[in-house]
């Protein structure tokens, strides 16, 4: 297959609704009938203004894959935004090139604005057929081809080959973030992975900074950070220094909202990868910044089933701190022991049971859902 990408200049903000079939010159284009409709964000902490006049919804998943519950949980998704729309009866015929901001949101009412995709994409274990095969999945969802998708580094997206030592190839190449810079991804050493079950795992933190494993964006009344849990993050290192920059430069009066996502959660009511070093190390040298920060919500995937806590700092509840979301369920599986039978005082809501997806609803500039 070709994989082809398209830029497109001129773009504005403040909800201007744009239109695309156009191929790519020196191309034939042999169908128009694909035609793709999105509307923009709304500018830095600007809303939805009349009569759109509405909240911003995320929707939040990882651990996605091509699995069966994959396809239940992107069907839910559609279904999500779908459910929002106005029947088309109701509304008067318009072209696609003609449809303004107004006529898009009476299409989607309130549906999903964003898709926060929190690693471990598509399970290819090397195999680059398997990316094909998850892109044509999320290709038959109308709401993939309107709706903007962020996602993050997770360790089923490295793609680790032993032979040329590269590493996360298709997740470069195949999306393209709002990149603070092209990536730098320098070859790993072997030492730099083990054999675990059938793939090549991270053990140590890798070459890679920039591209697509780090970036941050804005949208509407949110700054959203996003991190590379197997690119250092220690103090001193390139990204971190970067992270302490992006958290700086935020202007708290224009985006009220700090939104971090990253594979690898902090925090976890569950057994399994409490001692990895991704999680205790960021633990140790990222939460004490986030705090200083006052960052809102962490959103990671990488432990298959959910968990939501209350604002937390320190393993206690803390109004300042930020609440930790793993949403690991998206289809892999959803079924990992809680590390106490209890839950922890900090912890909301978790549950090992049900695949799915999450929303993160922003109200105005004091309440979210």
């Amino acid at each position: 297959r070709r994989l082809t990408q398209h830029s497109l200049g001129g773009i504005q903000s403040e909800n201007s609704v744009y239109t695309t079939n156009r191929g790519l010159s020196g191309f034939q284009v042999i169908s128009r009938t694909n035609v793709t409709t999105f509307l923009t964000p709304p500018a830095p902490g600007e809303w939805y203004p009349p009569p759109l006049d509405r909240s911003i919804k995320f929707a939040v998943l990882g651990d996605l894959g091509a699995y069966p519950h994959s396809r239940e949980t992107v069907s839910k998704l559609e279904h999500n935004w779908v459910d929002h729309k106005i029947n088309d009866d109701e509304i008067p015929e318009i072209r696609s090139e003609d449809l303004s901001a107004e006529d898009y949101h009476l299409r989607h009412g309130q549906g999903i604005d964003c898709i926060l995709l929190a690693g471990d994409i598509s399970y290819t274990n090397g195999d680059h057929s398997v990316w094909d095969d998850w892109l044509d999945m999320m290709s038959e969802f109308d709401f993939f081809k309107s709706v903007p998708l962020q996602i993050a580094l997770g360790n089923h997206d490295l793609d680790y080959d032993p032979d040329t030592l590269d590493y996360a190839l298709a997740y470069e190449h195949r999306f393209r973030m709002p990149q603070v810079q092209p990536a730098i991804r320098d070859l790993a050493p072997h030492e730099l992975f083990h054999h675990h079950n059938d793939f090549k795992q991270a053990k140590d933190f890798l070459p890679y900074e920039y591209g697509n494993a780090y970036y941050s964006f804005t949208f509407g009344p949110s700054k959203h950070i996003v991190l590379s849990s197997y690119s250092s993050f220690l103090p001193g290192s390139t990204q971190y220094d970067w992270l302490l920059s992006e958290l700086d430069s935020i202007d708290r009066s224009i985006t009220p909202w700090v939104i971090v996502m990253l594979h690898c959660p902090l925090y976890s009511t569950f057994q399994i990868h409490q001692k990895e070093m991704y999680m205790t190390e960021a633990l140790t040298h990222l939460e004490p910044i986030l705090l200083q920060h006052v960052v809102n919500f962490v959103i990671a995937g990488h432990i298959h089933s959910y968990m939501r806590s209350v604002p937390t700092a320190n393993f206690s509840p803390n109004p300042r701190g930020p609440i930790y979301i793993i949403q690991g369920n998206g289809g892999r599986n959803a079924n990992e022991a809680y590390l106490n039978p209890t839950q922890e005082e900090w912890v909301h809501v978790r549950d090992h049971s049900m695949y799915g997806y999450g929303t993160l609803d922003l109200i105005n500039v004091t309440h979210a859902k």
